[in-house]
């Protein structure tokens, strides 16, 4: 065996050059193989003596300045970020209509779930990541949108609620913390208002009656609160309130709209939509309004925040690889990305010519 491993003459040189000239001293074999020669002529008596008697020598771990072959494993350093991990789901129309599908944190192993011609979409996951609810027209084929859910693997797909009439609409599924129930809105009784029913469809609840629409609920991580946007007074805000709907609490004041809040899951910050800088970009607050920090600052339209369940990270769709990314209209390349929930390292993870969008992060 080499006492040093091979010897790579190419990395010891130095990239500084002069004219074009390389600043490294000219290489002559027969003078690097004689010196070679020396060198092993004096060390290996030493080590002969050196080594007790019936052991094994052991190969030194390289010094700082000589070269080795053996590669250091990539570990995640203190103040560093791991990579997403876990799984995602979405909703997409690359199939010519919407479906929700599943995908590796890194985008990898996009699968379709739901494989039905009706509209699919808004997937939000249980507590324990076993089943995911989302919105769906299928029943009846009437345009109105109804609430089912299905487990992980997209098998048993069943509906919640089945208010027939066309001008019904269930929306913004979110599962309560302890997984007893979801809320959601609608306007199946008056204009849209945010209620709460049990897993079977039971029980439907109201928890805001407003004469503005309310709608968009997320529940805070310990299940005590839920926030939701209200046009209450006069433009799209955040508010939040007790799981009963009591004590209800303006969290954002800005003459722009602010939607899709999205609690961090130590239940210390808020992400939310706002288009108060011109463009749809990504903020995030604390959890009594303050602090309110832009994440996106990039010229297109975001959306869709969702949080990692570490917290480190936060997925979202965005129409920033869009040909006319800050005015494409409804015809708009939605895709996919995560960056870490200080706005740095933003990741594109779908790469579809149609939409794919409201990513949802499994627990």
């Amino acid at each position: 065996m080499p006492l040093f491993g091979p010897l790579n003459v190419q990395n010891m040189r130095t990239s500084r050059t002069y004219n074009g000239t390389s600043s490294a001293p000219p290489y002559r074999p027969g003078h690097l193989i004689q010196r070679a020669a020396v060198l092993i002529a004096l060390i290996l008596p030493v080590v002969a003596c050196s080594q007790p008697p019936g052991e094994t020598a052991q190969q030194e771990a390289p010094h700082e300045g000589l070269l080795s072959t053996v590669s250091p494993t990539p570990e995640t350093q203190p103040g560093e970020v791991a990579s997403p991990a876990g799984r995602i789901a979405f909703d997409t129309i690359r199939d010519g209509n919407w479906e929700i599908y599943v995908m590796d944190a890194d985008g990898s192993h996009q699968t379709n779930l739901t494989n039905h011609p009706g509209y699919d979409r808004e997937p939000t996951w249980s507590p324990d990541g076993d089943r995911i609810a989302f919105v769906s027209n299928r029943q009846a084929g009437l345009a109105t949108r109804q609430i089912f859910v299905m487990n992980a693997d997209g098998s048993g797909q069943t509906g919640l609620t089945d208010n027939l009439l066309a001008v019904w609409n269930f929306l913004y599924p979110a599962w309560s913390p302890d997984g007893a129930h979801i809320a959601f809105s609608s306007n199946h009784i008056d204009n849209l208002e945010i209620y709460l029913m049990a897993l079977d469809g039971a029980d439907q609840t109201h928890l805001t009656e407003d004469d503005a629409p309310d709608f968009d609920p997320a529940w805070s991580p310990d299940g005590s609160q839920i926030a939701f946007v209200s046009e209450r007074d006069g433009n799209r805000d955040i508010y939040v309130m007790a799981a009963d709907g009591s004590g209800t609490t303006r969290l954002t004041d800005d003459p722009g709209s602010d939607l899709e809040p999205a609690w961090s899951p130590d239940g210390t910050q808020i992400a939310f939509l706002s288009n108060r800088g011109g463009y749809m970009q990504i903020y995030v607050m604390n959890v009594d309004g303050t602090g309110q920090t832009l994440l996106t600052d990039f010229p297109a339209s975001h959306g869709g925040a969702a949080w990692s369940p570490d917290g480190l990270w936060i997925a979202f769709h965005a129409t920033r690889d869009d040909p006319d990314p800050a005015d494409c209209g409804d015809n708009c390349n939605w895709e996919i990305y995560v960056m870490r929930s200080d706005g740095s390292s933003v990741i594109r993870l779908t790469t579809s010519p149609v939409a794919d969008m409201h990513p949802a992060w499994q627990p």
